[in-house]
């Protein structure tokens, strides 16, 4: 609600440049908003392992320790969303690379995260908008484009701590399911939404694989 009602969209009077860079200075707040509360759920994590190490002694000493080592695991993921995420789309990508979030409060949306050449289906529809239209429409498109992909980034870096206070909840007993497994699948569809330029790609592949051009 806040989004829609925010004078980024309500404000007519805007040009498209301005509101372009303006959506991508919100959506680039509202990460690092997150980034922010991830520190203090890292650090707070931490602390928390702390005492759980204190308590080593005594019985149940193999699952203190197991819980103490998920604890430390979680607090990295926490200080540092993008080695977790980065770990994670290398396992499908080949070489290790930090996820590229497209939008900045600083410097608006990033045309080195998301470009024809990183996402061909993109930019392929983009190609067509530009043929059945004129260039002016076609760059609004790319713009909203990137609004979108920007604002799915947020919400999987939102999941991804999710999915990591999932393998604390689960570690410590207070967790609806006893596994990781639910957990570890959110983190994985998290890092595959943060990532979605390289994602489009593979998807494209894959609709290529089974003989679907466009």
């Amino acid at each position: 609600m806040f989004v829609i009602s925010s004078p980024v969209f309500a404000n007519t009077s805007l040009d498209e440049a301005s509101a372009s860079y303006n959506r991508a200075e919100l959506v680039g707040t509202f990460i690092q908003v997150v980034r922010y509360v991830g520190y203090f759920l890292g650090v707070l994590t931490f602390i928390l392992m702390g005492y759980k190490m204190l308590d080593l002694g005594g019985s149940g000493k193999d699952v203190k320790r197991q819980t103490t080592v998920v604890y430390a695991v979680a607090a990295v993921l926490f200080l540092n969303a993008g080695l977790g995420l980065g770990l994670i789309i290398s396992s499908w990508g080949g070489n290790y690379e930090q996820p590229c979030f497209i939008a900045s409060e600083k410097d608006g949306f990033s045309s080195t995260c998301f470009n024809n050449e990183m996402s061909e289906l993109a930019g392929e529809l983009r190609a067509r908008v530009e043929k059945l239209s004129s260039d002016s429409t076609a760059k609004i498109f790319w713009d909203n484009l990137k609004f979108i992909v920007s604002v799915f980034q947020l919400i999987g870096l939102i999941y991804f701590f999710v999915g990591v206070h999932g393998l604390v909840q689960v570690s410590n007993g207070s967790a609806k399911d006893s596994g990781y497994g639910k957990p570890i699948i959110t983190m994985f569809a998290s890092a595959l939404i943060v990532d979605l330029p390289h994602t489009f790609q593979m998807l494209q592949a894959t609709i290529r694989q089974v003989g679907i051009n466009f």
